[in-house]
Formats: C-alpha cells, structure tokens, sequence
C-alpha cells in the first residue's frame, strides 16, 4: 500500500491565502495614452475656441486648441517615462500618487475651458501648480529609489 496523501483543492488552501489565476495588469503608461485619446476625444463637443482666465489682475486669452495640445504632449511624455522605465521596480504607491494627481490636476484645468464666462481663480491655479509640481518632484524621487535599489 502507498501512503500518499491526496489532497483535494480546499485542503491545499489556508484560511488566509487567496488563489490568483494568471491575473494580468494593464501598465501603467497605457493609462497615460489613454488619457490622449479622452482629451482629444472630448474636445469635438466644445462649441467655443478660447477660455479667458483671470489671473493676479491679467486676463489670459487660450484658444482651446492648445489646450487640448499641451495636455496630450503631457501626457504623451508621461507615458513615454512610465514605459522607459517598464523595466524598473517603480514603488506602487508613488506612481499612483503621481499619476492620479496630475491626471486629476490636467482634468481639472481642461475643464475650466468648459465655462462660458470668465472668472477669477487666483486660488485654484495656484493650488493646482503647486500640487502639480509637488507630484512630479514623487515622480522624480520614485525614479531615483527605482534606480537606486537595483
């Protein structure tokens, strides 16, 4: 007689163990190019070209276009880091802090284009650069300690 054990799926499990089955990621840079295609996308709908911002008693007079242009190369860039550096062991946290920051920054100012008249926010544009830049100084020190712990 053999003394082999047989085991059937449950036993092999602990309590605390939880089974994944080839469970697939999207990276983290496709999220930035999909960000390109929402921006350009979206910017069909607007019905107006310009947007009038009132900052520190100047007005500022953007056509929309280069709006919709300078958060694509934004994200185009963004993208194109996360990807070179695909190969790099990026703390988890830090690239979704990073990334959910500036995306909600860059959607926040495209979507001041959405209003028909122009107001003072003062406050606001410089909260959001200074979160922005507070985000890509992560961005930086995530890719140093990446490089760093190789």
């Amino acid at each position: 007689m053999k003394n082999k054990k047989t085991f059937n799926r449950q036993e092999q499990l602990s309590e605390n163990t939880i089974p994944i089955k080839n469970q697939t990621t999207i990276p983290i840079h496709s999220y930035w190019f999909f960000a390109i295609m929402v921006v350009i996308a979206s910017s069909m709908f607007v019905k107006h070209g310009t947007v009038d911002l009132q900052w520190n008693n100047s007005t500022y007079v953007i056509m929309f276009h280069y709006l919709v242009v300078t958060i694509s190369i934004l994200s185009l860039v963004f993208g194109f880091i996360y990807w070179s550096q695909r190969s790099n062991s990026l703390t988890k946290w830090m690239t979704n802090f990073h990334s959910l920051l500036t995306l909600a920054i860059m959607g926040t100012f495209y979507m001041t284009c959405f209003q028909e008249a122009s107001w003072n926010i003062d406050s606001v544009i410089a909260l959001g650069i200074g979160l922005f830049l507070i985000a890509q100084v992560v961005l930086i020190l995530n890719i140093f300690l990446s490089k760093k712990n190789k």
